[in-house]
Parts: structure tokens; C-alpha cells; sequence
């Protein structure tokens, strides 16, 4: 789970997110960014993220899944993207 440290309030925010799929040498293999909107009177502080991720032509072998997120706009401690990376294996 990714926390992004904002707090609780009617304000519409928009939320950067980023997912890479990186070979052991550094080089994307797959890329994908959008931006959710978060706001109103319900709005949230944490939020459950799914993408699919085709591996038809990615090659075996292991890779990094980075997911990134940030508060657009955002400044300070806020204005730091939060990152979070796993290895994952790609089997033929």
C-alpha cells in the first residue's frame, strides 16, 4: 500500500500515479500513467490500485515493478513522489 501524506478535507486533489516494468539493466519494458481525482465530501486517504500489465512480448525473466505517486500541485513533504518497487518473475 502507497500513503500519501495529505489530510482529510472537500478539496478535489489530483493524484499522479506511474507503473514501470524494468529489466534487471535498468530498460522499461512497460510504462502506463494516469491521474486519479480524489475529492469532495467523501474523500479518500487511502485507495486499492489494479492495472493490468500484458506480458505477451515481454520477454522471461526478472523485473522490477516500480509504482510511483504524487499529489500534483503539491508542496513540501507532500510534493515527494512515493515509490514502491518489487521483483517480479516473468515465466514463458
Amino acid at each position: 500500500m502507497i500513503s500519501l501524506p495529505f489530510r482529510r478535507s472537500g478539496q478535489t486533489r489530483n493524484i499522479d500515479v506511474r507503473v514501470k516494468l524494468i529489466t534487471d539493466d535498468g530498460k522499461e519494458v512497460y510504462t502506463a500513467q494516469e491521474t486519479l481525482t480524489n475529492g469532495g465530501a467523501s474523500a479518500w486517504t487511502a485507495y486499492g490500485y489494479m492495472r493490468q500489465i500484458p506480458l505477451k512480448e515481454v520477454p522471461a525473466g526478472r523485473y522490477v515493478l516500480r509504482v510511483e505517486t504524487q499529489l500534483r500541485g503539491a508542496t513540501g513533504d507532500a510534493a515527494t513522489p512515493v515509490v514502491r518497487e518489487t521483483v517480479v518473475t516473468v515465466r514463458s
